[in-house]
């Protein structure tokens, strides 16, 4: 992840004017501890977790919550059997919504354990203004409503609503 990313950060402070703000986004699979060289660049103005966790995977760094139980949700947990790549063959797909929210808020008590200041941007399962409350308290300081927005677009208004009164009152 960080031989991936530092020179992604490192073009973009030779090629990139500094008006221009760069928000690095992981994945579930991304390490907290990982995230400390990285937030520390001087290039990167901000972290954004999380996306989908891709079939059969599980977040290694987790202590508290518990795996993916992919035969149980699934009834498999071999990426070749699972239901995408059932219907698309070579495509996984994976998990996305509300069973990512443990992680994301284990993973923000992490990063912000390890004393990253940088703003974190928070999403993966969060689907209404109490998940965003939980968000902010686990150390986010703004939330991507990505999952509401798919699964309940009538419900986006009041968690911006419900997100931002409560994040003005922090």
């Amino acid at each position: 992840l960080i031989d991936a990313t530092i020179p992604v950060l490192e073009m973009a402070q030779k090629l990139l004017p500094s008006s221009i703000p760069l928000t690095i986004k992981f994945g579930p699979e991304a390490q907290p501890s990982s995230m400390l060289r990285i937030a520390n660049h001087p290039r990167c103005d901000a972290l954004c977790f999380c996306n989908t966790l891709p079939f059969g995977a599980q977040p290694r760094w987790a202590k508290k919550t518990p795996p993916v139980d992919w035969k149980n949700l699934f009834g498999t947990d071999d990426p070749k059997e699972s239901p995408i790549a059932k219907r698309f063959p070579g495509f996984a797909g994976g998990l996305s919504g509300a069973p990512l929210k443990p992680f994301l808020l284990e993973w923000l008590e992490q990063v912000r354990a390890l004393g990253i200041q940088k703003p974190i941007i928070a999403g993966g399962g969060l689907l209404s203004a109490s998940d965003a409350r939980l968000a902010f308290d686990a150390g986010a300081d703004a939330v991507s409503p990505g999952s509401v927005a798919m699964l309940a677009p009538t419900k986006v208004r009041s968690m911006i609503r419900g997100a931002h009164d409560y994040a003005r009152r922090r």
